[in-house]
C-alpha cells in the first residue's frame, strides 16, 4: 500500500512511501489515493479525497484564548517588551494596579480577555494584532 506525506494544512509534501497493509501509518500520512497532480496545481488532503489547487494557502495559527504566565513572559521577553510590564501595571490607577500586578505575580495563566491584559495593552499602545502575536508566540514556547 502506498503512503503519502501531507504538512499541517494538508498539502502533499512530494513523499510518498509503500509499507504493508497492516503497518500503522504516521502522523501526517495518508492511505487516501493519490491521482497524478497537474502541472501548476498542488494536491491538498481533504478528508478522504486529495483536491488539486491552484495555490497553496496557509491561515496563521488561532489565537489561544489562554497561555501560562511563563509563556506570557518568555514572549515578552522575546518582543522586547518584558522591562515595560511592570512600568504599564504602576501607571494603571487604583483599584486597579492593585489587582493586575497581584494578576501578574501570581496567576498562573492569562487570558486573552482578562481586563488587566486590555488595560495594559492601551498603556503599552499595543494594537491588537501585536497582542494576537504575543499570545501565538507564547502558545509555541
Amino acid at each position: 500500500m502506498i503512503i503519502y506525506q501531507h504538512d499541517e494544512c494538508g498539502y502533499f509534501t512530494g513523499q510518498s512511501k509503500d509499507v504493508h497493509e497492516k503497518q500503522a501509518i504516521p502522523y501526517r500520512w495518508s492511505k487516501v489515493p493519490m491521482q497524478e497532480i497537474p502541472e501548476g496545481k498542488f494536491a491538498q488532503l481533504n478528508g478522504t479525497r486529495w483536491d488539486m489547487v491552484d495555490e497553496k494557502v496557509y491561515l496563521p495559527p488561532p489565537i489561544p484564548d489562554v497561555v501560562t504566565m511563563r509563556q506570557a513572559r518568555l514572549a515578552l521577553l522575546g518582543a522586547g517588551l518584558l522591562s515595560q510590564v511592570e512600568t504599564a501595571l504602576n501607571s494603571l490607577e487604583e483599584p486597579h494596579r492593585s489587582a493586575a500586578l497581584i494578576e501578574w505575580e501570581y496567576a498562573q495563566e492569562v487570558k486573552r480577555d482578562y481586563p488587566w491584559v486590555s488595560q495594559m495593552v492601551a498603556v503599552m499602545g499595543l494594537t491588537d494584532e501585536q497582542v494576537d502575536d504575543l499570545f501565538r508566540a507564547a502558545a509555541a514556547l
